[in-house]
């Protein structure tokens, strides 16, 4: 049988791990790397070792040969179970933590930024965000309380795409904090949505077979208060199809492509979001 672009890419990932684990690191190119414990752990099979081993030598990596192959065992060890076999409990008083990093682009402008979406009773969170490079985000964003007991709250606006390592988040409450430290790839510019003319083109990114294949949502908004009236989740990427409306001028269309890994308890998205007057998109 022969084996698809992607197979054949992971396969060619794997294969480089294994030789750095078995070969040894100085005939490897990388001499008196830190990470032989990763790739020990990895080839042994213990992905609660593998993940704690990544969290914890991030930081004394030093040279960019040895990040890539950092984010080359990430990967390998996400195509295993999609960060699910994480041992990390959510606390009884969190309930569907979901951590949104987004890059929006409309006319003229590209902005990034992070979206914490959750559920609890409780309504006194306070919550952090530190990323790899050190910059803390979300203590001063307020979250706001919805129906059903769901909250969300947002960073300010971020200049660069996310950065990969090591980002750690802190939810506290009622005298109780919970923390979770966490190893991402990160994103460059991402180009999984683009306008060629007056339609939008949707290339859906890659994904570990484990993780749940990447999805397409449409929304329509009203300007200028840009609230939502239509929401759809598009079953086909390649055409996509928007409602016939008399109002179409006042309308704004919205496109995510949306990719979603587990980090144990937490839920991991990366979105590419585009926006733009109906009118340009297609309609």
């Amino acid at each position: 049988m022969k084996m698809s672009s992607r197979s054949a890419r992971r396969a060619s990932a794997s294969a480089f791990l294994l030789m750095l684990s078995c070969a040894g690191t100085a005939r490897a190119g990388l001499p008196d790397t830190p990470l032989e414990p990763v790739y020990h752990a990895l080839f042994s099979g213990n992905a609660s070792a593998t993940w704690q081993q990544l969290i914890a030598l991030w930081p004394r990596l030093d040279s960019d040969a040895q990040r890539l192959a950092w984010q080359a065992s990430l990967t390998a060890l996400v195509s295993r179970q999609c960060g699910n076999d994480i041992p990390v409990a959510v606390p009884s008083w969190l309930e569907n933590p979901t951590l949104d990093l987004i890059q929006r682009d409309i006319p003229l402008n590209r902005i990034y930024r992070i979206q914490l979406n959750g559920k609890t009773s409780r309504r006194d969170l306070r919550i952090s965000l530190e990323l790899p490079d050190g910059e803390r985000l979300l203590a001063e964003a307020v979250p706001v309380y919805e129906e059903k007991d769901e909250f969300r709250l947002e960073s300010k606006e971020l200049g660069e795409p996310f950065p990969p390592g090591v980002y750690k988040l802190a939810f506290s409450s009622g005298g109780e904090t919970w923390r979770q430290s966490f190893a991402l790839q990160g994103s460059a510019a991402l180009n999984w949505i683009g306008r060629e003319g007056a339609a939008i083109k949707v290339r859906l990114p890659e994904h570990a077979i484990a993780c749940p294949a990447p999805w397409v949502e449409q929304m329509l908004l009203r300007r200028p208060a840009f609230s939502m009236v239509w929401w759809h989740r598009a079953e086909r990427s390649d055409k996509l199809q928007w409602p016939q409306r008399s109002d179409v001028e006042s309308l704004w269309s919205d496109v995510s492509v949306i990719r979603a890994e587990a980090r144990g308890g937490l839920t991991v998205r990366m979105m590419h979001r585009l926006g733009g007057p109906l009118l340009q998109s297609g309609n």
